[in-house]
Parts: C-alpha cells; sequence; structure tokens
C-alpha cells in the first residue's frame, strides 16, 4: 500500500509534466508506442522524439584496436588461439540476471568444448566466480577482469558473442542499454532476451544475434546448437545497424531537432 502510494503520486505527476511539455525525449519506440496511449492526458498529440543511448562508434571500432596491445592483453588474459570468447560487459546484479546469464553459460560449456567466458566488469569479481561456480563452470572457463574505458574495446574485441540478460518488467521498456550500441559498434553479436526496450526489434532488424523469449534450458539448448552447427553473423553489417540506430552524431542532430523545433 505504502509503494502503491508512492507509485501513485510521481506517476500523477509524470502526467502533468508530460502534458506541459513542448516536447518529450524517450529513450525507446516500445515506450512511445505506451506514452501515445495515455488517453489521459489532456491534449490531442503528445510530441515525442525517440532518442536511443548511443555509442561513440569512434572509440567502439574494431578497425582502430591496436595489434600490439590486443596481443599483450590476449596474453594477460592467457585467451588461446581456437577458444570461443563468451563476453559479458558492465557491472552484475540489479537489473541483469546473473543467474539465467550464468546457465545460459554453463550449456554453451556444455555443448562448444572451447567456450570461454570473459566477463570485464568494475567490481564484485568473486560474486561473478562464486555464481559462475555455483552453475557448474568450470574455473579454467572463466576470464573475469576490469578495464577502463579506452581499454573496454580491446578487451571485448576478443568476443565471438556477447550475453546480456536483462529482467523483462514494465519500466524496462523504456531501457535502451548502453553497451547493446557498444557491443553492436564492435560487430559483435549478441545474446539477449526480449521484452526489454526495442532490443529484441534491433537484434532481429540487423540480424544482430539472438533473442530469447523465455529463460529456459531448451531456449538456452537452440542457441548453443546454432553456436556449434557454425552458425555466421555478419560483422560488418552489424557495425552498420549501430550506425543506423545507435550512432552519437545521429543522437546530437535529433536533440538539435528537438530545440529547433521547441525555439521555434
Amino acid at each position: 500500500p505504502v509503494f502503491n502510494s508512492v507509485y501513485k503520486f510521481f506517476r500523477s505527476h509524470e502526467d502533468d509534466c508530460v502534458a506541459a511539455a513542448d516536447q518529450v525525449v524517450c529513450l525507446t519506440y516500445a515506450a512511445e508506442k505506451i506514452i501515445h496511449s495515455w488517453k489521459h492526458i489532456p491534449r490531442e498529440h503528445i510530441p515525442v522524439t525517440v532518442i536511443p543511448c548511443s555509442a561513440d562508434m569512434e572509440l567502439f571500432d574494431p578497425q582502430n584496436i591496436n595489434e600490439g596491445e590486443k596481443n599483450a592483453c590476449r596474453e594477460k588474459l592467457n585467451i588461446q588461439p581456437g577458444d570461443i570468447i563468451f563476453s559479458y560487459l558492465g557491472s552484475i546484479g540489479g537489473w541483469y540476471l546473473t543467474t539465467e546469464m550464468m546457465d545460459m553459460c554453463r550449456v554453451l560449456s556444455e555443448t562448444i568444448p572451447k567456450a570461454k567466458f570473459l566477463f570485464i566488469s568494475p567490481h564484485r569479481h568473486e560474486a561473478i566466480l562464486q555464481a559462475a561456480v555455483s552453475a557448474g563452470i568450470p574455473k579454467d572457463k572463466l576470464i573475469i577482469t576490469k578495464a577502463s574505458r579506452h581499454e573496454v574495446p580491446v578487451y571485448l574485441s576478443f568476443s565471438n558473442y556477447s550475453l546480456f540478460f536483462i529482467k523483462p518488467c514494465y519500466s524496462k521498456i523504456s531501457s535502451s542499454p548502453t553497451k547493446h550500441g557498444e557491443i553492436m559498434s564492435m560487430g559483435i553479436p549478441v545474446i539477449t532476451n526480449s521484452g526489454v526496450g526495442d532490443v529484441a526489434d534491433i537484434v532481429k532488424k540487423y540480424n544482430a544475434g539472438f533473442v530469447i523469449d523465455s529463460f529456459s534450458e531448451g531456449e538456452y539448448r537452440k542457441i548453443a546448437e546454432q553456436i556449434k552447427a557454425g552458425k555466421i553473423f555478419d560483422r560488418a553489417a552489424i557495425r552498420k545497424g549501430a550506425a543506423d540506430f545507435y550512432s552519437l552524431e545521429e543522437a546530437v542532430r535529433k536533440y538539435a531537432s528537438v530545440y529547433a523545433k521547441i525555439f521555434s
């Protein structure tokens, strides 16, 4: 009852803000549809512009990776020729479904003998290790490290695939994970779930990886078997998709357009 009252209080103020706004910016087209469905706001048309979280495509560019730095990093991480690297970028916990991701990794480990799991995360490394071991993933398949922002593209460049599962709840309809744009900018296909912003639509539109609709053993194995069978994604096309949807320049252009409309 207490949280319901708090929610209703701020929800009513959100309506007041939307009703008074000259322009509304949201992060996803999924959220835009919901905003336009709010019939109780007293205006004929709510002016909404969708501007997703954006990626610095100059920084996250596989062509800009220094080979000497990459070789040193490869040695540091003990990545061997023939290893199939599945990466995870960012913090764990919260909205990110650690248990489900570890279950996916376990299935990949069982299906693909050369699979290794690279966690690029700023903290909680011991928690990552414990979660992985609890899921039945051998320690020798784990690579857990942290990286500065400018090091992240080098670490990501080892990825054959990158994995992230996010809790698909109502609030996440408006979520635009920055990591998705950065991963796509590197041309890396993802393994992710539906129900989060526009992520599933983006992955399907640009043929940029796999999307699951339920966190089940059967779904995980279906993906693992496709990867084992040699499923290929066009990395150049994935990066081009990132430029189309997630580019920082396009976000700046859209914001400039929003302000031009207001001031005109």
